[in-house]
């Protein structure tokens, strides 16, 4: 300790002190006591208290000043003297305050920078799950436009994949196929859509095979007949025609067909009508002609 009396901000005092309890050196001064009395206040009572302790913090009410210290004193090395100081329990609160300005401002600016981000990442992920919601509402409506689409048209519709497997079918398709959905897909087209010429009887190329080929539309042969699988024969027309990606890979195929029996059953009635109308005038003529030769 120095003779200085200049008092540190906050401290009320720091002192040499002997074991014994009389005071050696205090800065500042004591004015209500003296060097020559045993000290009887709240540090020479801790330090009298502990006896075989080097050192140690303490809190008491001070009645020369009639308030609270907190102090610490310690042992000062090969001599019989503790070395201490005390602070007024009411500096304590300012000087930790002005320690914890600069601290302060860091988490208050922190604690800002944290709310900010939480709200733009809560807004975020708000704005994620509208679009993912708008997204998947577009998708439905567009999927629920095109089942009721193909529900409702009169053309039977087969979708098949890469491979040529069948992937989709509309009712009518199920109804000129003699099969449900369920029970062909993911069966290769060619082993349920099977179609002959309606008058060689041969197997005719699959139309679908050729637009995975060729990468194009494909209109089906004439005078050509789906066989049911129960049986039944139907003269259809028809057209396959490739499902393309954005980019414009080829995903899949569309296969659209209808029922024409009745068409052609009245196309060979009309046919056969007019050849006969054609063989009653000409037999009608070769009739009259003989007729006139012979008068």
């Amino acid at each position: 300790m120095s003779g200085s009396h200049t008092k540190a901000p906050g401290f009320a005092g720091r002192y040499l002190l002997r074991r014994d309890g009389y005071l050696v050196a205090r800065n500042p001064p004591p004015n209500k006591t003296s060097f020559a009395v045993r000290q009887t206040g709240i540090a020479a009572r801790y330090v009298a208290s502990h006896v075989h302790s080097t050192g140690g913090v303490y809190l008491g009410y001070s009645k020369a000043v009639g308030q609270w210290r907190l102090g610490a004193v310690e042992d000062t090395p090969h001599y019989p003297l503790v070395a201490g100081a005390s602070v007024l329990r009411s500096s304590l609160w300012g000087m930790w305050g002005r320690s914890m300005s600069g601290p302060s401002v860091v988490i208050v600016l922190l604690g800002l920078l944290g709310w900010v981000i939480y709200h733009y990442l809560r807004r975020s992920t708000e704005l994620q799950e509208q679009l993912r919601y708008e997204s998947e509402t577009a998708i439905w409506e567009a999927k629920e436009r095109a089942e009721v689409t193909l529900a409702s048209i009169g053309d039977a519709v087969i979708t098949t994949d890469t491979q040529a497997r069948v992937t989709g079918a509309n009712a009518v398709a199920e109804n000129m196929l003699g099969k449900k959905i369920a029970q062909i897909q993911g069966q290769p087209l060619d082993s349920v859509f099977q179609i002959i010429n309606e008058t060689t009887r041969e197997t005719v190329a699959n139309p679908v095979r050729r637009v995975l080929d060729e990468g194009r539309v494909v209109g089906l042969a004439n005078h050509t007949t789906l066989i049911s699988a129960d049986g039944s024969e139907y003269a259809i027309e028809d057209s396959a025609a490739p499902i393309r990606s954005r980019s414009g890979e080829i995903l899949g195929v569309v296969l659209v067909f209808h029922d024409v029996s009745q068409r052609r059953q009245l196309a060979e009635q009309l046919a056969h009508q007019a050849g006969h109308d054609y063989l009653t005038q000409l037999r009608a003529m070769l009739e009259s002609g003989v007729q006139a030769d012979y008068n």
